[in-house]
């Protein structure tokens, strides 16, 4: 993997994309938040293309699961000095999040997958 690598800042702008729909879906216009879901969804784009750019589903499975780690760990950290009972909802909000999520994510690595990797 190269950054200059086209195919890694395609792949890149489709997590994007996705991250932020899911932040716009979810929280709707809250800029920090949002921020939040689109850091952390470049973060687990690198960690995805880098560990498993040779099959679909080793792809999409770094890519969901590191998404998840980091926003749910992001959310956290925002979450720092409020009450105790937000911190447990941004666990609860991360868990559900963790199974809404696979679908567009594997959805998105096998869109990639047909475009880029085959030939």
């Amino acid at each position: 993997m190269k950054l200059a690598d086209k195919r890694f800042w395609i792949f890149e702008l489709l997590i994007a994309i996705i991250s932020c729909l899911l932040g716009i879906w979810i929280w709707g216009g809250d800029v920090e938040l949002i921020a939040t879901f689109l850091i952390s969804g470049a973060m687990s784009g690198l960690i995805g293309f880098k560990i498993g750019h040779t099959s679909v589903l080793k792809m999409s499975f770094a890519v969901w699961l590191s998404y998840n780690i980091i926003l749910t760990g992001g959310l956290l950290l925002l979450s720092i000095g409020k009450q105790a009972a937000i911190q447990g909802y941004i666990l609860l909000f991360g868990f559900i999040l963790l199974i809404a999520s696979f679908i567009p994510f594997l959805v998105i690595s096998w869109i990639y997958f047909r475009m880029f990797m085959t030939k």
